[in-house]
């Protein structure tokens, strides 16, 4: 199964990375993340992961919008390439 990942960091440094499956997304915290480096308030540092059918919240809110998230999605229409 392949899975791909993207680093999360806060002011305070590294906290952990976001994982997409197949079927879910998936938030886990660095082994030696401290809980200042917490990415919210109802995801605190803990050894357990975050597991959602959807994209946690907390990204949610900062995907770009518009043309910019479609032509990350690479469903641009009319894009010139």
């Amino acid at each position: 199964m392949k899975m791909t990942s993207l680093k999360v960091s806060t002011p305070e440094g590294s906290s952990g990375r976001v994982l997409t499956s197949a079927e879910d997304f998936i938030f886990r915290y660095d082994e030696d993340a401290l809980p200042n480096m917490a990415i919210s308030l109802t995801m605190p540092v803990r050894p357990e992961e975050f597991r959602r059918r959807d994209l946690h919240p907390i990204f949610q809110m900062n995907l770009p919008e518009g043309y910019v998230l479609e032509s990350f999605a690479g469903t641009t229409v009319g894009a010139r390439r």
